[in-house]
């Protein structure tokens, strides 16, 4: 057993900031982007969530993907702020649906077509590995899996790169891989030749 001191705060009046204190670069492990579902609950919604409080969710927690669950809690797949944008929204409505009627499941990207990384594979990955996977598939953002329990253990996207590296500007949620992809490489490698190509 380890005996633990315990001191006086007294000496001790400014608190630990994540930009000063582990600033995170496109070389720090991937491991640090990672919200573990295994540590802390994710912000999900059931598929009869309307989709309009699905959409003002993702705005509350800047998020840029809900993942979405069936009555018995498994994962159907997500929902994404493209695909419940505003102007996603005015299109189902124009077309004869009602707004109260539109769910979350209307805007599903349903699990079979989601995209997913190995947990095994991302505890050895750099931020610039995982920038690097989803530029070459594609992808503005995929699960992160345990294999041998078979459990979602979180979700990675461009945009909440872009957030978690502290870029000092907001990055719209809409805004394409490229476009933050490409802030994000010229905010670490302002050189003009840079180290990983854009799209």
């Amino acid at each position: 057993m380890h005996k633990l001191s315990v001191l006086n705060a007294n000496f001790y009046q400014d608190l630990a900031n994540p930009t000063e204190d582990g600033q995170l670069t496109l070389a720090s492990p991937a491991l640090d982007l990672l919200t573990d579902f295994a540590k802390e609950s994710p912000v999900v919604v059931d598929d009869r969530t309307p989709a309009s409080q699905a959409l003002e969710m993702l705005r509350r927690s800047s998020a840029h993907v809900l993942l979405v669950l069936d009555q018995a809690q498994h994962f159907l797949g997500v929902v994404s702020f493209d695909r419940l944008n505003s102007q996603e929204l005015i299109k189902r409505v124009s077309a004869g649906h009602s707004r109260e009627d539109l769910m979350a499941a209307d805007f599903l990207e349903s699990r079979n077509s989601v995209k997913a990384l190995p947990y095994s594979d991302f505890v050895q990955s750099s931020i610039s590995d995982v920038m690097l996977a989803l530029q070459n598939n594609s992808l503005r953002y995929c699960l992160v899996v345990d294999q041998q329990s078979r459990k979602i253990r979180g979700v990675v996207s461009a945009y909440a790169i872009a957030k978690k590296l502290g870029l000092p500007f907001e990055v719209s949620q809409s805004a394409s891989f490229s476009e933050i992809a490409g802030v994000i490489y010229r905010q670490f490698n302002p050189d003009p030749r840079p180290t990983l190509a854009v799209n």
